[in-house]
């Protein structure tokens, strides 16, 4: 179940850094790639998923050993990092969310669990057709990563590290 998190956690930190104005900081297992360098059968896999996307970036990376492209679109006024082997098949998905697209389970356990919490981005992660949500939130003067089910289960908690 790391996995998520850790692809989350990745995501969140480019965002910051984008919306900040400074460069990601380069990862010697991910690379950015021209779009027309994406096989062929990946574009048709998001095509076939999303029908009405629009691929903004690609890069290819090296996970646990294996290749894999992380493709960025925009579908339906969102931003949808979909993960897919050189095959096509799509491995994950997360999609930035609002609070208020978080079921209402997620929601309780979030106001109960971090009452004051500044909640600072929302992902809806979908892998092997199991979907958390995670979020950035700063709580008590810590920043962390939470991770839940659907049912408002937290799945995991995390300090927020800049530099992972």
């Amino acid at each position: 179940m790391r996995r998520p998190l850790h692809l989350f956690l990745l995501i969140t930190a480019a965002l910051l850094l984008a919306q900040t104005g400074l460069a990601r900081a380069a990862d010697p297992d991910e690379e950015e790639i021209p779009l027309d360098k994406v096989p062929k059968p990946v574009l048709a896999a998001i095509k076939k998923k999303f029908p009405d996307s629009k691929v903004q970036s690609a890069a290819r990376q090296i996970d646990d050993d294996e290749i894999v492209f992380e493709i960025l679109i925009r579908h339906k006024a969102h931003e949808i990092y979909v993960l897919c082997n050189p095959e096509g098949k799509i491995l994950e998905t997360d999609r930035e969310i609002t609070v208020k697209e978080l079921p209402k389970a997620v929601v309780a356990s979030l106001k109960k669990k971090y009452p004051k919490a500044n909640i600072m981005s929302v992902e809806e992660v979908t892998e092997d057709d199991e979907v958390t949500y995670a979020l950035l939130l700063k709580h008590n003067k810590k920043t962390l990563h939470v991770l839940f089910d659907p049912k408002g289960k937290m799945i995991e908690e995390e300090p927020y590290d800049e530099n992972e």
